[in-house]
């Protein structure tokens, strides 16, 4: 009976090293490779003056370029934060958008008015969120290595006072 068990036994080792053998082979066979996702679309940091008093206008410009080997849609969300900031801070608030394709300026928009949700280029503004403003553009396709050059003119009642802080982001849709 001893020789049975140590013949299984013997056995059960020699089936545990082949396929043991057998594993080591095709685990070592293995690859791997990280990828890194990065954001399609970068906007560039603003410029122009950050000082004015209420009652002035003032205009500051950013930049978006689509860096992926795609086409992104997406919508673009600025938004406009101060202490109790209301759309009655301001007189005017619109923005002139140029889009370059091809290295040409394929589509210039002007003076698009930001005060008003559904006028084509404003789809909605949010009031909602304490001491924010929330602009949503239309949905806009930005085509592979296409550019904008985007300004915001701010015009401000005379009665706006505080620090007044702008955000563009892009908002992906599918």
């Amino acid at each position: 009976m001893n020789k049975k068990y140590i013949t299984f036994g013997l056995l059960g080792l020699f089936a545990v090293a082949l396929v043991s053998a057998g594993l080591v082979g095709y685990l070592s066979n293995t690859s791997e490779l990280v990828t890194t996702v990065n954001l399609p679309i970068i906007i560039s940091a603003f410029t122009g003056d950050v000082t004015a008093y209420g009652g002035e206008t003032k205009t500051i410009s950013t930049g978006l370029e689509n860096l992926a080997d795609a086409q992104i849609k997406g919508k673009i969300k600025v938004v406009i934060s101060n202490v109790d900031i209301t759309l009655g801070d301001f007189n005017t608030l619109t923005a002139d958008v140029t889009e370059y394709r091809l290295g040409q300026a394929d589509n210039i928009m002007s003076d698009l008015d930001m005060m008003v949700a559904g006028a084509g280029f404003i789809e909605s503004i949010d009031e909602s969120v304490d001491n924010e403003l929330t602009f949503i553009t239309t949905e806009r396709t930005f085509e592979i290595g296409e550019k904008w050059d985007a300004s915001i003119s701010l015009g401000f009642k005379a009665n706006a006072v505080g620090d007044y802080n702008v955000a563009v982001t892009i908002i992906p849709l599918d």
